[in-house]
């Protein structure tokens, strides 16, 4: 599908009508297959860490590989290391941990650098598994080594905050940061499976739950209505039952969204909602000032009053969106950035094409489209000053 250019027809994202299969796998585990070229499961509930092992024996090919090496960071390595290796006690201990830094610190050229060069050392072959454990930037990191490394090795995602439980483990896309903008490297490379342990989740400090929230609310918004209404009616509970069909229903939504363009040539394009800006927001803090999660929930409200502003969102349903960011603790304004210091970033993003700026705006719930528009144009300048 591709993007016209300012001033044609908007390309209008049409549901696909097959869904992610979900399936029951024993008590209290949901699976989600993300059916991809090479397909692979989701596996999600509570407890799984501990039976890792005997879950993933027969799916995505892994059984016990004859090497493997564990990434992770230094608060989740503390906190339920020992949960996952005693998951996979069967398989042996990882030849190499390689701790990595927390959170964007770890997508770095030194930092992956570094654990290319421990997996060279400690001669992993090609037959080896580089499991993740940690947050959606860990699972960044470790994908993106995965994926190089002997031009491609094994690569199991077990994601700890609800983030990346919701969108970043799942789709196969890897990323390192530049000074120059966010994400600005990586590879397409798909894990063998996700074990997406919900227990993990109690430990998440606060900021951590909007992080997740935000990318949940940018799904719900994109591509799953059932959800958005599901998070309207509920709130930001922290209730099981309430988390887990947020989970599944995200994971099922980005799932079906990946099966039908792995390598975001089209269709996929519409899960940047928020993150074009967002970004932005991100880089221009140096990705400290901001949290992932906040910098997305402003870009979906720069994305909301520049759709109001093209004609395309009706002012209601950006108010309705805005007022369920509010609600689940997140920001809509008070980025503290000018147009000029956010735009140069917005070039540069990888979703640019032609020298123009690519946008994901949403005429209704489960209604996005997509559009191109330069740098210059004065209603995005605008939407980027109704953020700061």
């Amino acid at each position: 599908m591709s993007l016209p250019r300012t001033g044609g027809q908007e390309k209008h994202c049409k549901a696909i009508p097959r869904e992610a299969l979900e399936q029951a796998d024993g008590p209290g585990t949901r699976v989600v297959t993300v059916a991809t070229a090479v397909g692979y499961p989701v596996l999600i509930g509570r407890g799984i860490a501990g039976r890792a092992a005997e879950l993933l024996a027969g799916r995505g090919g892994l059984t016990a590989p004859r090497a493997w090496a564990l990434a992770t960071d230094g608060r989740v390595s503390g906190l339920h290391a020992a949960t996952l290796l005693r998951g996979l006690d069967s398989w042996g201990g990882p030849a190499e941990t390689l701790l990595l830094p927390e959170r964007e610190r770890a997508k770095t050229w030194d930092v992956a650098g570094e654990a290319l060069r421990r997996l060279a050392a400690r001669e992993i072959g090609r037959d080896g598994l580089l499991v993740a454990f940690g947050g959606g930037a860990v699972g960044d990191a470790a994908g993106f080594v995965a994926g190089t490394y002997l031009r491609g090795i094994g690569f199991l995602n077990a994601p700890t905050t609800l983030l990346a439980m919701v969108d970043a483990a799942v789709g196969g896309k890897t990323g390192l940061n530049l000074p120059e903008g966010k994400n600005l490297v990586g590879v397409f490379h798909q894990p063998r499976a996700v074990l997406a342990d919900l227990e993990l989740l109690a430990t998440l400090p606060e900021e951590e739950w909007r992080n997740g929230w935000a990318e949940t609310i940018k799904i719900a918004i994109t591509s799953e209505p059932a959800l958005f209404r599901l998070l309207e009616a509920t709130g930001p509970s922290r209730e099981h039952p309430f988390v887990e069909e947020a989970v599944v229903r995200a994971c099922r939504a980005k799932a079906t969204i990946v099966a039908a363009d792995e390598r975001e040539a089209g269709l996929r394009r519409v899960l940047n909602f928020g993150h074009t800006a967002g970004h932005a927001v991100e880089a221009a803090g140096h990705f400290e000032r901001f949290s992932h999660g906040q910098s997305v929930a402003l870009g979906i409200s720069w994305a909301l009053e520049l759709g109001v502003r093209l004609g395309v969102t009706a002012p209601s349903l950006a108010g309705r969106c805005r007022e369920l960011l509010e609600r689940f603790g997140l920001p809509v304004r008070g980025a503290g950035f000018p147009p000029d210091e956010l735009l140069p970033f917005l070039r540069r993003d990888k979703k640019a094409y032609g020298g123009e700026v690519a946008v994901v705006l949403t005429v209704d719930i489960g209604k996005p489209i997509l559009r191109r528009l330069p740098p210059a144009d004065a209603d995005l300048r605008e939407a980027l000053r109704s953020i700061a």
